[in-house]
């Protein structure tokens, strides 16, 4: 069969497929086309038929297929990217699903992750920027000194964090609303898919538009009191790298990368009731009553992370350029502080400005 006759095959075969026509699909008509598309609709066919065997089978043959030949349609030619280009992520998501139908519990997880993976190759917004400078406000803890002495960001699973309505993901991957959601309740493929989300990681910072140095974002006494233990904490100044901020595709399935939070307006209405949401809606949206903190999240994908915090350590093009201690912060705190980080850090200290009560300056000490 040649190109021209496999497309129209194959784009007959996708559109009957889409309509939920299952049963006017002649799935032999693909048989004679090896490419990445007609594995993944006769194996997505299988599927829907319960023949958990041959879905297998031809899903594990698109796999193979992945990236032949590049995505680069000008080179090819239409015909042949649209024959062999086909999205990883649907294709890893179906590959659980079997799997998790066979019992391969391990297969299943490993594509669901991979599935995670592909799914957040997703345009951040500062591709184009060469670094980033992004603050963070702290209580004094354990875990903050910590991150100063290894000079490492910890990110944390969206669980951990104490407003259950921040992260939107806490509520759409709870088990009882996927149960509700017919295309998400797969039987056995349901566990897999919840676990492949527990490897998602964020942490929360704030940043200007252009994510550049920002007096103004360092003397809003609101994060101070919300984030920085009423005062007594300190705020960090970071510059992250390009490369830092945004992690190329890896072998191991990881990635990092920066969001700016989307402030969803009042009276827009958000449904977590849903088949499918992005990684954008997941993670990186918010009610428009924030919006004062202008945040930016770093976001981190990793399956050899089993536990609820991953320290990851700052690149060498990255830094702590500043520490700002609190209006009330403790002498000791800023003694030990100081002591981590050596001189060639920039040390402020917040004060009351005296023209002005409800607004706080900047000492340089």
């Amino acid at each position: 069969m040649d190109q021209n006759e496999a497309f129209k095959s194959i784009k007959e075969f996708e559109d009957k497929l889409e309509q939920n026509n299952i049963n006017e699909l002649d799935v032999k008509k693909l048989n004679n086309i090896q490419c990445t598309k007609a594995y993944y609709y006769k194996s997505s066919f299988y599927y829907e038929k319960e023949d958990y065997i041959k879905a297998k089978q031809e899903i594990e043959f698109a796999i193979d297929l992945l990236g032949l030949p590049s995505d680069k349609p000008i080179k090819y030619g239409i015909v042949e990217y649209f024959l062999h280009n086909c999205d990883e992520k649907i294709i890893f998501r179906l590959a659980g699903k079997i799997y998790a139908n066979l019992g391969e519990v391990e297969k299943s997880k490993d594509c669901y992750n991979k599935f995670q993976y592909y799914s957040i190759q997703l345009n951040s917004g500062f591709e184009d920027s060469d670094s980033a400078v992004l603050y963070s406000f702290r209580s004094v803890s354990v875990f903050s000194l910590s991150d100063l002495i290894q000079k490492a960001i910890t990110v944390c699973n969206p669980s951990k964090m104490n407003d259950p309505f921040d992260s939107l993901f806490r509520l759409w991957a709870d088990k009882d609303n996927q149960i509700s959601i017919s295309e998400n309740n797969t039987g056995k493929g349901l566990e897999p898919f919840l676990n492949s989300f527990n490897y998602y990681k964020i942490r929360c910072f704030v940043g200007n538009k252009t994510l550049t140095s920002d007096n103004k974002i360092v003397k809003k006494i609101l994060m101070w009191g919300h984030y920085a233990d009423g005062h007594r904490g300190f705020c960090i100044k970071y510059r992250l790298s390009k490369a830092f901020i945004k992690k190329d595709k890896n072998a191991n399935y990881s990635h990092l990368y920066l969001k700016r939070i989307n402030y969803q307006p009042h009276l827009e209405k958000k449904k977590i009731r849903v088949n499918t949401m992005n990684t954008d809606e997941l993670y990186a949206l918010k009610s428009n009553e924030w919006k004062y903190e202008n945040e930016v999240r770093l976001i981190s994908y990793d399956p050899s992370c089993e536990e609820d915090h991953l320290q990851i350590q700052l690149d060498d093009k990255s830094a702590i350029e500043a520490i700002y201690f609190g209006y009330l912060c403790p002498e000791n705190t800023i003694k030990t502080i100081r002591q981590i980080l050596g001189e060639e850090v920039q040390y402020y200290k917040m004060d009351c400005d005296l023209e002005n009560i409800y607004q706080l300056k900047i000492k340089h000490i």
